[in-house]
């Protein structure tokens, strides 16, 4: 779950699974981001706080900023749960239906395949989901 470059996007700067770190996430200047790992319980749980973001769809440009994505995994006999949230995320920003189907389509798609294959399927330096849903919902795509 910590290698996001793996599942998300290989358009990542820095350390995605050192405890304090931050990295920086964009997506062209569609969507830019940086996240900080706060708190780690080994296989138990992950949670990244979002420190700055930056779409370029939304009037508000900082939505997601202090949000956190929180990832719960359990196990279920012989296979592991993994319970992802994006607390603060919410019906009332411009992005959360684009957001809400992007994380979907990242969770159940990408992050799973990656789990049980070794291979996701992360946005490249061009292309990807990321470029999927650009054009699916009509978003400024520079």
């Amino acid at each position: 779950m910590n290698n996001f470059r793996g599942w998300w996007s290989e358009e990542i700067e820095g350390n995605t699974d050192k405890l304090g770190e931050t990295f920086f996430y964009h997506y062209k200047d569609v969507h830019l981001c940086k996240l900080k790992l706060i708190e780690e319980i080994p296989n138990k749980k992950l949670v990244y706080l979002i420190t700055d973001n930056e779409f370029n769809f939304t009037k508000d440009k900082t939505e997601w900023i202090n949000t956190k994505l929180i990832f719960d995994l359990s196990a279920e006999g012989n296979k592991t749960k993994v319970i992802f949230t994006h607390e603060g995320l919410t019906p009332k920003y411009e992005c959360y239906n684009v957001c809400n189907d992007a994380w979907t389509s990242y969770i159940q798609g990408s992050l799973k395949n990656y789990i049980e294959t070794g291979k996701g399927k992360p946005n490249g330096k061009e292309g990807g989901l990321n470029a999927e849903l650009v054009k699916k919902w009509g978003l400024p795509d520079k």
